[in-house]
């Protein structure tokens, strides 16, 4: 499947967004452990439910910071509930993916979810097909507000649920032993899933179709939620953008304890053992410790020593992939089984490395001139080994053998020494190694000859009118994250003909999946 929408002659409905209003009547959805008001929004002629700011998990704060959420039973003081304005989004690592103005928009107390659920009837009787989204942002940014569910909502007259998990070292920080197993970000994920498929018929939603979506960093975590049997049941299909638990950058097999120690001690804590630094590391201030990650990460000497990233904890993630491989020789895992029972529909951008590229403005500098074809190749050549260690560690070491046949393979022959050409193929390098060969390895890996149309691969082609940041301004084609407005609507009425009716056919694609696959 290739979704593009720039051809000659397209006609689309264009459809503009209206100054959003609200009606004087509140929508209420009455709970087991109380009842929830939020507000109706109403584009033209469409009304859709907005419930904001749930919280599905308590405060994790205090002796609950570095531990598994501890699911939400009861609202609050205050009843009904207020749903009608989102709450901060979890504490950002680096520099962000998406603008935090207020610095009251982050805050360590940050679990909470959205519902928007369309005014309008149901396909079939029994509910709203419902779709979860996973944002994304690498595990260190993002957050449930980033991407508005109103327009997929009523567009697509399904029930769409965004939310916030846990982040950098909030999420990720592990010593690999019974004081911090590690993987919060993922299991606040899994609460919200179990709160979907306990809460959601009380929306008007269908609890038998639920689909749980994201992009990059957000289809990584839906392909591993896809593969932890504690969800059997709770959600149907998948719709991975632009990732996979077999990207590189993933390595949960990295130890995890160094990155610990490292913040600890940059916090001023003790790290003489386990208990004593994580009790020092739970009484530090958030903000204190997101500065101090924040400012190592800027610095060169420091960045590669602080990854919190997903890693084994023998749970939700039980194995590495070369593991999982090789178990399957003799049998197939059941977080395989479960995997294979889900409807899977994956794919990629068709530039998807020009983020990383230009983030990370590895070998910008190499490609500004012509050279001479020695001084080209040379250049060239120290640029595919920045960016090997870019994706698989600067420990690593290379063979020289290996940098010339990517050389060889990612050169236009035709014009071999053309900064364009040379710049171009080195982003589909990239974009090959990050999203397109673990996209494809992950959909083999789904797909069952016995079993016919639960694997879905897809490639997204066309460049947007309002591109995503960090997008080099000559890339020719989809960056990552460029379709991610296309389905949220965002923009919407500042998109070209062509957008607004690509926009439509893709709305229309994920919500019909969702209802229907």
């Amino acid at each position: 499947m290739f979704l593009s929408g720039r051809h000659t002659g397209t006609t689309g409905l264009v459809i503009l967004l209206t100054c959003v209003v609200h009606v004087s009547s509140q929508p209420s959805v009455s709970l087991m452990n109380g009842t929830i008001v939020g507000k109706f929004v109403t584009y033209e002629s469409t009304t859709v439910k907005a419930f904001l700011g749930i919280p599905f998990a308590k405060p994790p704060v205090g002796g609950l910071r570095f531990s598994k959420p501890v699911a939400e039973h009861h609202l609050g003081s205050k009843s009904p509930y207020d749903a009608t304005y989102n709450r901060p989004c979890c504490p950002q690592m680096g520099v962000p993916a998406w603008s935090v103005d207020d610095e009251m928009a982050q805050d360590e107390d940050c679990l909470y979810l959205n519902v928007f659920a369309p005014t309008s009837a149901p396909d079939e009787n029994e509910g709203h097909a419902v779709m979860i989204w996973i944002h994304g942002g690498a595990f260190k940014t993002g957050g449930g507000a980033h991407n508005n569910g109103e327009h997929l909502a009523s567009r697509g007259n399904v029930i769409v649920v965004t939310f916030n998990y846990r982040l950098g070292i909030f999420g990720f920080l592990s010593t690999m032993d019974q004081h911090a197993h590690g993987n919060y970000g993922l299991y606040d994920q899994h609460c919200v899933i179990a709160w979907v498929h306990k809460y959601i018929s009380a929306f008007g939603g269908d609890p038998s179709r639920v689909t749980v979506f994201g992009e990059s960093a957000g289809a990584v975590s839906a392909t591993l939620q896809g593969l932890y049997v504690k969800n059997y049941g709770h959600f149907h299909k998948m719709i991975a953008q632009g990732g996979s638990f077999l990207a590189p950058h993933m390595k949960v097999e990295r130890d995890p304890k160094p990155a610990a120690m490292f913040a600890a001690s940059a916090s001023g804590c003790s790290t003489e053992d386990h208990w004593t630094m994580l009790d020092c590391l739970r009484q530090t201030p958030w903000r204190r410790l997101r500065d101090v990650i924040n400012e190592y990460s800027d610095n060169p000497a420091y960045r590669n020593m602080l990854h919190f990233h997903p890693t084994i904890d023998f749970d939700i993630i039980s194995m590495t992939p070369k593991q999982m491989m090789d178990k399957m020789k003799m049998m197939v895992p059941e977080e395989i089984v479960f995997f294979r029972s889900l409807t899977l529909i994956t794919g990629v951008n068709a530039f998807a490395g020009g983020a990383s590229m230009n983030k990370s403005k590895i070998g910008m500098d190499m490609m500004q001139t012509e050279v001479e074809p020695m001084a080209e190749h040379r250049k060239r050549m120290e640029y595919i080994k920045h960016m090997l260690k870019h994706l698989y560690g600067k420990a690593q070491s290379f063979p020289n053998a290996t940098m010339e046949l990517i050389y060889h393979e990612y050169t236009n022959w035709s014009h071999p020494h053309h900064k364009e050409h040379a710049r171009t193929h080195f982003v589909k390098a990239l974009g090959d190694a990050e999203c397109v060969v673990p996209t494809i390895m992950a959909a083999r890996l789904h797909s069952q000859d016995n079993v016919p149309g639960k694997t879905h691969v897809y490639q997204f082609e066309p460049a947007s009118s309002h591109r995503p940041e960090h997008t080099p301004e000559w890339l020719p084609g989809a960056n990552r994250g460029e379709e991610i407005q296309f389905i949220f609507g965002e923009n919407y009425d500042k998109l070209q003909t062509w957008e607004k009716t690509l926009s439509d056919h893709m709305v229309k694609y994920w919500s019909n999946i969702a209802k229907s696959g």
